[in-house]
């Protein structure tokens, strides 16, 4: 039971953690970016090696293109997939950056 607490916490910290990493990227405010990113290195992390990666699926359909942008960048690095059904977050990034 601790163990599915754990892995709840971890994916509420890298939600709001690359909700924050966005919003500060946006302001300039590196600070808080490299604080969000630990965070979500760390989450990304432990739900990988608890096996529970796949769960942060859930937050593809989220309204933070920040999430999205995390979630591709995580799942390519420790999935080695791509999300083709999702690929709408790469045209939003695009848009971004432009």
């Amino acid at each position: 039971m601790e163990s599915l607490k754990k892995i709840e916490t971890a994916y509420r910290k890298f939600e709001e953690a690359a909700i924050k990493h966005a919003e500060a990227t946006e302001t300039g405010n590196y600070t808080q970016a490299n604080k969000s990113y630990q965070v979500i290195a760390k989450s990304a992390r432990y739900l990988k090696e608890t096996n529970s990666i796949k769960q942060l699926s859930k937050l593809l359909d989220s309204e933070s293109v920040g999430v999205r942008i995390w979630l591709q960048h995580i799942f390519c690095l420790f999935l080695n997939v791509m999300l083709c059904k999702y690929c709408k977050v790469l045209q939003v990034v695009i848009i971004f950056i432009r």
